[in-house]
C-alpha cells in the first residue's frame, strides 16, 4: 500500500515530471498579479517530524538557492541544534521544491532522506505505517524552531527580482561562501575528497550526445565535457561530466558557483573558494593544470558569449 501522493517514475528521459504534479501545475498558474507580489522564497517541509531525523543540505536546494539554505543552517547553529542540521551536502530528491525553482522563486527542502536505519527515507516512507504515531514532539519543536526564527526575523524587503549585476555577484559570493563553510566541516583531507566525490556523483547527467570532442576540456588529463547555452535574458547554463570520479567533483563544484550567471559576472567574480578550501594546493600538478584549464574555459565560454551579445546589439 502506498499514500496519496502522485506516482512518479525514476525512468524515462523525462522522468522528474512526473512527480509533484500539483506544485508543476501552480507553477504554470501563478496567482500573482506581479512580480511584486511573488514570494521571495519557499521553504519545504517534507518528513521533519520522525522520531532521531537529522537533516543536511538537499542537493537542488543547495544548487538553486544556497542562500536560502543558509538562512536556516545559520539559525539552526545559533539555536544550538546543529546535531539535527548537519553540516554537508545531502543527496538530491526530485521534490516539490524542484519545480518552484524552476519557475523563478527560490527555494529548499528540508527533508529527512539519510535515515540511519535505511540509508535513505525512513523505513515508513509511502506505506500505510506513515502516522501520527511516528510523529516526534522533539524533531517537530527543532524544526519549528528554526522555521519560525527565520520567520520572525526576516525584516529585510524582499529582493528585488530585477538580475542587478552587483546583486548578483554578491550571490555568487554567497555560493562560495557556502562551499568553504561546507568544506570547513572536515579538517582531513580524505574526507574533503569523499565529498568532492559525492558532489560529483550528485551532478546533474550530462546526455551521451553532449559528450562531443568539440566539448572536451584541453589540459585535463581526465577526460572532462563542459557545455554551455545562454537563454534569452542572458544568463549562462552549464552541464559538465567527467571520466574520473574527483575531477568530476571540481567541475560539479565550478558549475555549482556560476550556474545561472551572465557572462560579465562570470568575467568579474574572483573565484576565491578555490584557495580558501585549499584546493589548488591537496591537487596532483596534473589535476590542478586541469582545474586551471576548467576555469579558463568557463571564462572563455563567459568570454564568447559576451561577443556575441554585443555583435547582436551593435556595439
Amino acid at each position: 500500500m502506498t499514500d496519496a501522493e502522485d506516482a512518479g517514475t525514476d525512468e524515462g528521459e523525462n522522468s522528474e515530471l512526473t512527480w509533484a504534479l500539483g506544485t508543476q501545475y501552480f507553477m504554470d498558474h501563478l496567482p500573482y498579479a506581479s512580480a511584486d507580489e511573488m514570494p521571495a522564497y519557499a521553504i519545504l517541509l517534507d518528513m521533519v517530524g520522525g522520531v532521531g531525523a537529522t537533516f543536511r543540505r538537499e542537493y537542488f536546494s543547495q544548487r538553486f538557492a544556497p542562500e536560502i539554505n543558509a538562512k536556516v543552517w545559520n539559525a539552526a547553529r545559533e539555536a544550538g541544534l546543529s546535531a539535527r542540521f548537519k553540516g554537508g551536502q545531502g543527496p538530491g530528491v526530485v521534490d516539490d521544491h524542484v519545480f518552484v525553482n524552476r519557475g523563478g522563486i527560490p527555494a529548499i527542502d528540508i527533508i529527512e532522506c539519510e535515515n540511519a536505519q535505511t540509508g535513505s527515507f525512513p523505513p515508513y516512507w509511502h506505506t500505510m505505517a506513515d502516522d501520527m504515531s511516528i510523529i516526534d514532539r522533539s524533531t517537530l519543536r527543532d524544526v519549528g524552531t528554526v522555521v519560525l526564527h527565520i520567520i520572525y526575523n526576516e525584516t529585510a524587503p524582499h529582493p528585488p527580482r530585477c538580475r542587478d549585476h552587483k546583486l548578483m555577484i554578491m550571490d555568487i559570493n554567497k555560493r562560495q561562501d557556502e562551499i568553504i563553510e561546507e568544506f570547513s566541516d572536515f579538517d582531513d583531507w580524505m574526507d574533503r575528497y569523499s565529498l568532492l566525490i559525492d558532489l560529483g556523483n550528485q551532478l546533474e547527467p550530462m546526455e551521451e550526445k553532449l559528450k562531443t570532442p568539440d566539448r572536451l576540456i584541453e589540459g585535463c588529463q581526465s577526460r572532462v565535457w563542459l557545455d554551455a547555452t545562454i537563454d534569452d535574458s542572458g544568463h549562462i547554463h552549464f552541464k559538465a561530466d567527467s571520466d574520473a570520479m574527483i575531477v568530476k567533483g571540481i567541475i560539479a563544484l565550478l558549475t555549482q558557483v556560476l550556474q545561472g550567471a551572465t557572462p560579465d559576472e562570470i568575467l568579474d567574480t574572483p573565484l576565491y573558494f578555490i584557495d580558501k578550501i585549499g584546493l589548488s594546493q591537496h591537487l596532483s600538478p596534473t589535476r590542478s593544470n586541469g582545474l586551471l584549464s576548467m576555469v579558463k574555459q568557463i571564462k572563455m565560454y563567459a568570454l564568447a558569449f559576451k561577443a556575441k551579445q554585443q555583435a547582436e546589439s551593435g556595439i
